[in-house]
């Protein structure tokens, strides 16, 4: 799917935005700790011990790519954590359950079957869908959760151990409209018709919904389609007949990797071909199935992302984003590290050194250990803008996002250009 050139000035892109700006505190956390101790009530992290971490995911239905992706970047942090010794001394071992594609009661049935194998903390995501039924079964066990899914609800809903690394899907609906309208002027100047289409799963209520209404408010654009459909919908010509018929000159979708394939084929095979494609939230289009899934068809399209293998950071953590997403790479045989792999990755580490620093595998003090610590070093601190601080409320308020675009079956970043977190595009072939 060919789509208009000029994409060279993208890295003047300034539309972005950030939660806030918490007080920079330069630390940097060691991997392994020093021995371990125990806390009143919890086992320790002791010496020559194996500590249980969970992962809850969808494992199958249509978001399994990307609840494989999480997996994979959960194994590829305790890969290194454990190389360097483990933390305080004991070494990680992973318990997986499938949290499913639509969540509900299996999603709730699963966390609690996760709970049983005592976990010291959690990852889930990347699906809002089956993270929300399973936040309060952690809740109630008091097992600390750091996730990639991007639902206000998940830190509106007054939990103590849920921690989302994204900011809320709110917020970066709201940072993407800018970005989206330079984006427009750039690779089709004078375009004014937008369709926006998306899956019924929750982080596209707290996401797309709010991108259009957002979008509409600027008067700029003319949104010519909105539509939404069920998660998991595979079969989806009528949507993309409805797209061609608005005469749509860009396309805003928030949606699955099958879910985008059933709807780019028939826009394909019924002559639209050059219509360019902007993810506001990354997601399904930011990871390297998409790539799979697509191949040379993904190249000129944009995606705002929290996480990228290309974002330039400070000097130390460009070297640690190049090794974890060599190891990534080469591990599980794909060409980049995307970004539910990179947040889950993140999101591993993130817990680790707060049990590290806690020196105990109880929920309540590796909690403690987490919230207000910043990290703008190290492993931890990958996600975008290359600092990560949780306050109670499990937010993530250093939370920024990058413009991606797909070149040469690469996502590299290409704005904003002020956040220093930009490289310069490659020129992009379509």
């Amino acid at each position: 799917m060919s789509m208009i050139g000029n994409r060279g000035k993208l890295r003047r892109l300034s539309g972005l935005a950030t939660i806030g700006s918490a007080v920079v505190v330069a630390t940097a956390v060691a991997a392994c700790g020093s021995g371990g101790s125990s806390s009143t009530g919890a086992a320790s992290a002791g010496s020559g011990k194996t500590v249980t971490i969970g992962v809850i995911a969808p494992f199958t239905g249509s978001y399994e790519d990307d609840g494989k992706e999480n997996l994979q970047g959960v194994e590829t942090a305790v890969q290194q954590i454990n190389a360097q010794g483990g933390i305080n001394g004991a070494k990680l071992k992973i318990v997986s359950v499938d949290a499913t594609t639509t969540g509900g009661s299996a999603a709730s049935a699963a966390a609690a079957q996760l709970v049983s194998d005592n976990p010291a903390f959690v990852i889930s995501g990347p699906v809002s869908a089956p993270a929300l039924p399973g936040a309060p079964v952690f809740e109630r066990a008091k097992i600390p959760e750091c996730t990639d899914a991007f639902s206000d609800k998940l830190t509106s809903s007054g939990y103590q151990y849920m921690f989302e690394l994204p900011p809320p899907g709110s917020i970066i609906a709201k940072g993407a409209v800018p970005g989206f309208l330079e984006t427009l002027s750039l690779v089709a100047p004078g375009a004014t018709k937008v369709a926006v289409v998306y899956d019924s799963n929750p982080s596209q209520q707290t996401l797309t919904v709010p991108f259009a209404t957002a979008l509409k408010a600027t008067g700029k654009v003319k949104i010519v389609s909105e539509e939404e459909f069920p998660l998991g919908s595979t079969s989806l010509a009528p949507v993309a007949q409805r797209i061609k018929a608005s005469d749509a000159q860009i396309l805003v979708p928030g949606a699955t990797n099958p879910e985008l394939e059933a709807i780019l084929g028939p826009l394909h095979a019924a002559g639209v071909s050059n219509i360019p494609i902007y993810n506001p939230g990354g997601g399904s289009p930011s990871g390297e199935d998409y790539l799979a899934a697509l191949g040379k068809d993904v190249n000129g399209q944009f995606a705002v992302v929290q996480f990228n293998h290309t974002a330039n950071l400070s000097a130390a953590q460009n070297k640690l984003l190049t090794a974890a997403n060599n190891l990534y790479s080469s591990k599980f045989h794909t060409p980049f590290m995307g970004e539910f792999g990179g947040e889950a990755y993140t999101c591993t580490w993130d817990l680790a050194q707060a049990m590290q620093r806690a020196k105990s595998t109880d929920g309540t003090a590796i909690r403690n250990a987490l919230v207000g610590y910043n990290y703008t070093s190290g492993p931890g601190s990958l996600e975008v803008p290359g600092k990560v601080e949780y306050n109670d409320k499990g937010v993530n308020t250093e939370g920024g996002s990058v413009l991606a675009e797909w070149c040469k079956n690469d996502l590299v970043a290409v704005g904003p250009n002020q956040t220093h977190t930009a490289q310069t595009p490659k020129a992009c072939a379509p």
